[in-house]
């Protein structure tokens, strides 16, 4: 009776596992949450594409100021909102064994990249951004140690914060996204929010009242719980340049242009956090031999409010005048070397 009630409960924990593995599955494969639908693209189109791949653009948000494709690369971008450095380095080392043909990393860091961690701190109404994380990534290696948003990570394609209905009418439609072409590949920068023009106004009290204080309360609540916190990144980067190094996978770190009244403020009242970022660039630049360019103070981008989404972000346009201007420094300097 006994081995009788075991054998049961072992075939249901598998039947469990099984179902859950399979909802899992389709609620990843048909009509991804939107919470993550572009993560989820660009990782099938990187995976689908790996023999193609021969750049990447990582970072958080601010790397939308780097088009590959202008720079002449066959690429995937990979950078994800409020991603930090230790998410980046654990991305890296998850898709770089996959990607036999990858020859160059872009990597931007932001004023304030020294100094975050989605593991230690979660501000109300924000998005778990480490869970996010693991909702996409295909590993199940903590990036932390700690397994508690790991687990929650993978479950939400599953607890999806929206129901199930676009799931089930994809299916009844067979309408099954496994393999996107490039171009229907959802972007940020196609939106018409994108292309929407912002006054020099408007921009600065972004920054001022919004995205200024959001950023500090952020940086704040996680430099409190993370002791140390910007030798812990520092190591992390350090850690990564090694590993793409080992590989012969060029490195080019790269700050963007920020509206010039993000620039000014963040200046004003946390320019200690800016410092240290450019002492820790500079740190790692004479250590590993990497390139990092600090275009953040490019005049004729961050004093034209056409190109900006907001005080923080370039629009489509700006993503394409600031990249032109990156090719075109990343091409003296290869100029420079022949000579």
């Amino acid at each position: 009776m006994m081995k009788l009630f075991v054998l049961k409960s072992v075939v249901f924990s598998i039947l469990c596992i099984l179902i859950g593995v399979l909802l899992g599955y389709i609620s990843n494969t048909v009509s991804p949450s939107s919470v993550f639908k572009r993560e989820y693209f660009l990782r099938e189109y990187l995976l689908s594409h790996a023999n193609e791949i021969e750049a990447l653009n990582v970072g958080s948000s601010h790397a939308i100021a780097v088009d590959l494709k202008e720079l002449g690369y066959q690429g995937c971008d990979l950078w994800q909102m409020g991603m930090d450095l230790f998410e980046i380095k654990h991305q890296l080392e998850t898709y770089v064994p996959k990607l036999p043909n990858l020859k160059t990393v872009f990597f931007c860091v932001w004023y304030a990249s020294f100094n975050r961690d989605n593991g230690a701190f979660k501000l109300k109404g924000r998005a778990p951004r480490r869970q996010l994380y693991y909702a996409v990534i295909p590993s199940w290696k903590p990036v932390d140690g700690r397994i508690g948003d790991l687990l929650k990570g993978k479950l939400l394609p599953i607890a999806r914060r929206y129901h199930w209905k676009g799931v089930f009418t994809c299916i009844l439609h067979r309408q099954i996204n496994r393999h996107p072409a490039p171009s229907i590949l959802p972007s940020m920068l196609n939106s018409p929010a994108m292309r929407k023009i912002k006054s020099s106004a408007l921009l600065a009290k972004h920054a001022e009242q919004i995205r200024f204080p959001y950023h500090m309360k952020l940086q704040k609540g996680m430099e409190k719980n993370h002791p140390n916190l910007t030798k812990d990144t520092y190591n992390a980067v350090a850690q990564t340049i090694k590993y793409l190094l080992e590989k012969n996978i060029r490195v080019i770190f790269y700050t963007p242009a920020p509206y010039r009244a993000y620039s000014e403020i963040f200046k004003k009242k946390n320019n200690r956090t800016l410092v240290k970022m450019k002492q820790i660039m500079k740190k790692l630049v004479t250590q590993y031999h990497i390139e990092y360019y600090d275009l953040s103070g490019v005049g004729r981008i961050s004093r034209n409010n056409k190109l900006y989404y907001d005080s923080d972000h370039l629009n489509r346009k700006g993503t394409l005048v600031f990249t032109k201007s990156f090719k075109r420094i990343l091409i003296n300097k290869s100029a420079r070397k022949v000579d």
